[in-house]
């Protein structure tokens, strides 16, 4: 993008020179090179500008294209693909299945594809999430094995000891259980 072109240096050459041939013949101001001054002036304040902005525009264009690219939403309903962000096909307008990330701070709901809030402006927390998710289950399991281990331990009539259910004698006060 920084690379000068034969024609652009080209262009700034006949300009200068148009420029310094104007001014040194400027005593005829009766002719009609007052207006060719002027003229090959405007010219190269337009190619100047043209030069320096079509970088940016081009700049500009190349990123709104790459975004393009990235981060589509499949729609299961007409097949067509809409922008990340939105939660409507943009064919069919039929509500797209999206997933949605609740942040951590202020508890809004935004695209799963997001890393910050939208409302807010934080982090969004996925590690954080996964790993709630991860502890929760954990949790399930550990309850569901101590509601299979209560089930397994019975308490002595006579002490009120816990102990297992494949013992016959209490290992506290010695007490025998019947069957």
């Amino acid at each position: 993008m920084n690379e000068t072109s034969p024609l652009r240096i080209t262009n700034y050459l006949v300009s200068i020179l148009v420029i310094f041939v104007g001014t040194v013949f400027s005593f005829t101001t009766e002719s009609i090179l007052p207006f060719l001054i002027g003229f090959t002036g405007a010219a190269l304040i337009i190619t100047i500008y043209m030069n320096n902005t079509w970088d940016s525009r081009e700049r500009i264009s190349y990123f709104k294209n790459s975004l393009k690219e990235i981060k589509k939403n499949y729609c299961p309903h007409c097949g067509s693909y809409s922008p990340w962000w939105s939660e409507y096909c943009v064919n069919c307008g039929k509500e797209l299945e999206t997933e949605k990330i609740e942040c951590q701070n202020c508890y809004s709901l935004n695209p799963s594809l997001s890393t910050y809030c939208g409302v807010c402006g934080k982090e969004l927390g996925i590690k954080e999430q996964e790993e709630d998710e991860q502890e929760e289950e954990q949790e399930k399991k550990q309850t569901k094995q101590n509601k299979e281990t209560r089930e397994k331990i019975q308490e002595c009539p006579e002490c009120g000891y816990d102990f297992s259910l494949n013992v016959r004698k209490c290992p506290w006060c010695g007490y025998r259980i019947k069957k």
